[in-house]
């Protein structure tokens, strides 16, 4: 869990795009399940943003200072791969 030690330093923004339904993203479902309100109560104010899309390739968006955004495809990951 060495990325939520990042939140508010660095990491500004996450985002999570995924589809409800399909199972490549399955993964993102489970980390989301285990992870969000965990963030939420350590940092209530920080964006952790779940965006649920039909058909959307499971993404994670991180944006940290000066505005930089990285992108990860997660298709077919498990929670714990996506940790």
């Amino acid at each position: 869990m060495s990325w939520k030690n990042t939140i508010g330093k660095q990491l500004k923004e996450i985002r999570f795009v995924f589809c409800q339904n399909s199972e490549r993203s399955q993964g993102m479902r489970n980390f989301i399940a285990t992870n969000y309100f965990d963030v939420k109560k350590e940092s209530p104010y920080f964006p952790f943003i779940v965006r649920e899309c039909e058909d959307a390739d499971p993404t994670i968006i991180a944006r940290y200072r000066f505005g930089v955004e990285k992108k990860a495809h997660t298709d077919n990951l498990s929670a714990s791969e996506i940790e």
